[in-house]
């Protein structure tokens, strides 16, 4: 069937937009349909699919501009400062990419920030940054080519989806951690860390995304007003704004913090108040305390979360990998099979000892995920050292083991002792051992009591715990009545020696 004039110059229009409608696929559609105007014929293509609702929204608008290079337009995904980002289609392979339109009317320094973009992520590689691709210049227009990432930003997600549950949370903003921890050995700071910037696919991977504002480290900011304050209030550390040229990658773990409250909560940490008065906020107010928002939230990782939002860049996490692992040990606090300790303050110390283990009766002890949580939050210079550790404990083997290894080296030292004791005894002219077992009472008579000297002997049935608690009382005896005959006065001394 010929297409009629109107047709065939509706066609025409389609193929100057950059739109790959064949005539005779139109051919066969006015076979069967007939058209009375243009905007009937592009409604009719969009529920075909030969259109998207966004291409037809645009030719109706008189703004038929689908092709840039070798891709082809699909529609929107988002808007910033420096123009649009486009779902588009490389003609031929048929991959869908993301594609970054700069306005042109730009001032300087926003162009700047663009091919600063352009340098950051092109010297990137992580599973969690999205990736580059290409960029060029077409009739004036830059245009940035990068990986398309499906799925939904986090501020998107949680305004579907409410407050998420704080283990999926504390997973999410990991993810981007060791991603920024990639980046900062790289000498790259994102600056503008925020649940917008970080998109999350249907099979929860974390992508990192709009590294426009960052920054090598210890490159100038710049000096234009436009650069003197970057990143978004809500999420931005207290240094960021008083002196953006001179920051680091404690700027991004501080966001982060405000992330993982934004992602657990449903609002930032101070929401309220005029833009001056959110700046004033974020560098005097104490944080806003999780466990009152959310009683279900570790305490661990409350403590995490406050340790983030510390003013004082050097009383935050020094480095994102370090708080990767902080966050990797707060949710190893719920692994099964792991007994959960009680809360400690955020500075105690691990002792340099082997983990003591929970008894039966009294269900008390020390959980080594717990311990590793509070030397990661409390900063101890020996976290590097905790990559290398197992990540689960065995708990009976290592009871067994330990309690053994121990009574038997009591046993031998208390034997020594004894031994010693009885030396002593017998070269100063004292009564033997079989003597000292028998006392006269007061009646006269003479009494058989036990030897107070010797070891406790442990039998089959002894629990081990109980009968290491009575050697360690036993020594203690031992070493009392040692201290009461070295305390003798000279007196005493020289009359024993006398009666000799």
């Amino acid at each position: 069937m010929a297409l009629s004039p109107e047709v065939k110059e509706w066609c025409e229009r389609l193929h100057a937009a950059g739109l790959a409608v064949s005539r005779e696929a139109v051919a066969r559609i006015c076979e069967t349909v007939s058209f009375r105007t243009f905007e009937d014929f592009v409604r009719h293509l969009e529920q075909l699919g030969q259109l998207t609702h966004w291409q037809a929204q645009q030719l109706l608008a008189g703004r038929p501009r689908f092709l840039i290079g070798k891709y082809r337009l699909l529609g929107t995904l988002g808007r910033g400062g420096m123009g649009e980002v486009f779902l588009a289609e490389h003609v031929t392979m048929e991959r869908r990419v993301a594609i970054k339109l700069i306005d042109p009317r730009l001032p300087p320094p926003a162009l700047e920030r663009f091919f600063n973009e352009v340098r950051i992520i092109a010297a990137l590689d992580h599973p969690n940054i999205v990736h580059a691709y290409n960029v060029d210049l077409e009739n004036g227009q830059y245009y940035l080519v990068m990986e398309y990432v499906e799925g939904v930003d986090l501020e998107q997600l949680v305004r579907k989806e409410g407050p998420l549950p704080w283990r999926r949370a504390a997973g999410l903003v990991r993810q981007a951690a060791a991603a920024l921890g990639y980046a900062h050995d790289k000498g790259v700071v994102h600056c503008d860390i925020k649940p917008a910037n970080l998109m999350v696919t249907p099979q929860d991977v974390v992508k990192i995304l709009d590294l426009g504002l960052a920054r090598l480290r210890n490159s100038p900011a710049g000096q234009s007003s436009e650069t003197a304050v970057v990143g978004t209030i809500d999420y931005m550390a207290p240094e960021l704004a008083l002196q953006p040229e001179s920051v680091d990658g404690r700027v991004d773990i501080y966001s982060l913090g405000c992330v993982l409250f934004f992602l657990l909560v449903g609002k930032p940490p101070f929401p309220e108040g005029s833009l001056s008065e959110r700046i004033v906020k974020h560098q005097t107010a104490p944080p806003p305390d999780l466990k009152k928002l959310r009683p279900d939230v570790p305490e661990e990782l409350n403590l995490l979360y406050r340790k983030c939002l510390a003013k004082l860049p050097g009383e935050r996490f020094q480095t994102a990998e370090e708080l990767a692992r902080a966050l990797k040990a707060c949710l190893d606090l719920a692994s099964p099979g792991l007994v959960r300790a009680k809360a400690l303050p955020v500075a105690t110390p691990i002792e340099p000892e082997e983990p003591s283990v929970p008894s039966a009766a009294s269900g008390q002890g020390q959980n080594p995920i717990a311990d590793q949580a509070k030397t990661l939050l409390a900063g101890d210079q020996r976290t590097s050292s905790l990559k290398s550790e197992p990540e689960t404990f065995p708990i009976f083997p290592v009871f067994l083991k330990n309690s053994l290894f121990r009574v038997a080296i009591i046993l031998v030292v208390a034997l020594g002792i004894g031994g010693l004791l009885i030396l002593i005894s017998s070269q100063v002219g004292g009564p033997s051992t079989s003597e000292g077992l028998k006392k006269p009472s007061q009646s006269g008579s003479v009494s058989t009591q036990t030897d107070s000297s010797a070891p406790p002997q442990r039998a089959p049935e002894d629990d081990p715990e109980e009968f290491r608690r009575r050697i360690e009382q036993w020594m203690r005896s031992q070493a009392v009545k040692q201290n009461e005959s070295g305390l003798r006065s000279p007196k005493e001394k020289t009359g024993q020696e006398s009666r000799k």
